[in-house]
């Protein structure tokens, strides 16, 4: 974990230098500098506008973000950041990070304005940027432009086949397939299983021929499977009942929006992802809702035992883990730290008891609410700073729609 994370910042800085703010100097001057932003601006002014009922209507944008709250939580890279981090507020500054890539991906939106000016009447806009730099760079910044190229794609296929892996051999294969094997044995089942994703991502391609229809089918994939784990994590009545329940509800309700958009409009698979975006979003995410809550509420309890072990562990700040080897729990990662020898998980049930009764002292709804949410105490800077990032996220909406107005339109 922390070498793809190391390699993500080299990369990562790599791209924001070259990839990111580079090209635009040779690209304003050969677009024909600020004059010709100007009256390209004055020529189509919709162009400044957050929303285009043809390209991206109002439901679209709804849509999308529906489908990044509701499944962001279950992209699997998410922890790998966190679970790196030398403690809790470490663990969150990813949000901020977040932030970031949103004023990147408003600079993005102006390179492709310049790439309209600079090239008009392009038939794929995806392949724009490469045209363009092929045209207008030199030899040796060329050079540069295509290594952060790769840097990019590896630095985040790293991180997605590495994450993916540790999933798979942790708790899958680990946990459950052939537990107590040596290390170096679940280290070759995760060198396997990063292959294999890799090699599915590169089948993928064959299938699926625009970013644009990668980005609507992981969205909409996501948005119902993170519906069970924001409930499991926040809802004490959550059991295995709803959670199957609810991905069987959502993976049902999206291949019927796919099927029938398929029938209506003579498509295939794939070229259905697009005009079936927001209904898939919108049906699929309320579908694995009422599962999630209906299985909940009509099947077995999950054992207590076993749900306090879990509220336990995620309570538990980053570099306190000594509270979990008091209480006899056993993760991955504290094996591999050394914190604990790979002996089979013997829970102390009374330990368990006490922890779980200190933690629910913080809940919002009282101790004995179903409603883990936690007033954080021990982590003062926590809700300010969730705050700030929704504020700061706002701002950076307002702040942009206000001034490309008073610059371009108005």
């Amino acid at each position: 974990m922390m070498s793809t994370l190391l390699t993500d910042i080299f990369q990562g800085l790599l791209v924001l230098l070259i990839l990111c703010f580079i090209m635009l100097p040779f690209l304003m001057d050969r677009a024909g500098g600020w004059a010709a932003l100007m009256e390209y601006s004055q020529q189509k002014p919709e162009i400044w506008n957050l929303i285009d009922k043809e390209k991206m209507s109002l439901w679209t944008i709804l849509a999308l973000n529906l489908s990044a709250i509701a499944g962001g939580i279950a992209a699997p890279w998410i922890y790998n950041w966190i679970s790196v981090s030398k403690n809790e507020k470490a663990a969150t500054q990813c949000g901020w990070g977040h932030l970031w890539k949103r004023i990147i991906t408003l600079l993005f939106a102006f390179y492709g304005i310049l790439f309209a000016i600079y090239k008009p009447g392009l038939q794929d806009p995806e392949a724009s940027w490469g045209i363009v730099m092929q045209e207008i760079l030199p030899i040796g910044v060329l050079g540069l432009m295509i290594v952060s190229f790769f840097a990019a794609a590896m630095s985040s296929a790293g991180t997605f086949a590495t994450t993916s892996s540790a999933m798979f051999s942790n708790y899958l294969y680990r946990k459950i397939i052939s537990p107590f094997k040596s290390d170096k044995h679940y280290l070759t089942v995760g060198r396997v299983v990063a292959v294999l994703s890799i090699l599915l991502a590169a089948v993928s391609t064959a299938f699926i021929g625009s970013i644009k229809e990668y980005v609507k089918l992981s969205l909409t994939l996501l948005s119902f499977i993170g519906i069970p784990i924001y409930f499991g994590v926040f809802w004490k009545k959550a059991n295995i009942t709803g959670m199957w329940t609810s991905l069987s509800a959502g993976i049902g309700v999206y291949v019927t929006v796919i099927t029938i958009t398929m029938v209506r409009q003579n498509l295939n698979f794939v070229e259905a992802i697009n005009p079936s975006f927001e209904n898939a979003v919108f049906l699929s995410t309320t579908a694995s809702l009422l599962g999630m809550i209906a299985g909940s509420l009509f099947g077995k309890a999950t054992d207590a035992l076993k749900l306090k072990r879990f509220h336990i562990i995620i309570n538990t700040p980053v570099g306190d883990e000594k509270r979990l080897v008091e209480a006899g729990i056993s993760l991955p990662s504290m094996v591999d730290s050394g914190l604990i020898g790979p002996e089979k998980e013997s829970l102390k049930p009374e330990v368990v008891e006490k922890l779980y009764d200190e933690d629910s002292q913080d809940k919002f709804f009282g101790a004995s609410s179903n409603f883990e949410l936690r007033r954080e105490r021990t982590l003062p800077w926590y809700y300010p700073g969730f705050f700030k990032i929704i504020l700061a996220s706002v701002s950076l909406i307002v702040g942009t729609w206000l001034v490309v107005r008073i610059i371009f339109i108005w």
